[in-house]
C-alpha cells in the first residue's frame, strides 16, 4: 500500500508541478501582452496628440483650397468665354491654340464646338459675349 501511495503522490506532485509550470509561461506571456499593449496605446496617444495639434492647420488649408475652388469655378468659364470672343474677334491663332489645347474649338462667325469647357448649364448665366 505504501508504493501505490508513493505513485499517486508522485503522480500527484508532477501534474502539480506541470499546471504551475503552465501557469507561470501564462502568466509571463499575459505580462508581454500587456507591455506591448501598454506601448502601442502609448504610441496612439502621442499620434493622436499630433493629429490634434495639426488638425487646425488641416482644416484652415482646406478651407483655403475650398475658397480658391469656389473663385475658380465662378471665374473659369467667364475667363474662357471672353477670351472666345476676343478669338472670335481677332482671329488671333495663338489664342486659338490656347483653347484647343484645352478642348475648347472656336469657330469662325462665333459657333464653338468640341469639348467646351463650360458646362451648358451654366452658359446662359456666365458667358459675357465681348466683355473685353
Amino acid at each position: 500500500m505504501f508504493t501505490k501511495l508513493n505513485y499517486f503522490t508522485a503522480v500527484l506532485a508532477g501534474g502539480v508541478l506541470a499546471l504551475s509550470g503552465r501557469l507561470y509561461f501564462a502568466a509571463v506571456g499575459n505580462v508581454e501582452i500587456r507591455t506591448e499593449t501598454f506601448e502601442f496605446q502609448q504610441l496612439a496617444e502621442k499620434f493622436q496628440s499630433q493629429i490634434n495639434a495639426r488638425r487646425p492647420q488641416i482644416q484652415a488649408q482646406l478651407e483655403a483650397l475650398n475658397k480658391k475652388s469656389a473663385i475658380a469655378d465662378t471665374v473659369g468659364p467667364a475667363v474662357v468665354s471672353d477670351i472666345m470672343a476676343l478669338t472670335e474677334k481677332t482671329g488671333n491663332p495663338r489664342l486659338r491654340d490656347l483653347l484647343a489645347k484645352y478642348g475648347v474649338r472656336v469657330a469662325v462667325g462665333g459657333a464653338t464646338s468640341g469639348g467646351s469647357a463650360i458646362p451648358a448649364t451654366q452658359a446662359p448665366s456666365v458667358l459675357k459675349k465681348g466683355a473685353n
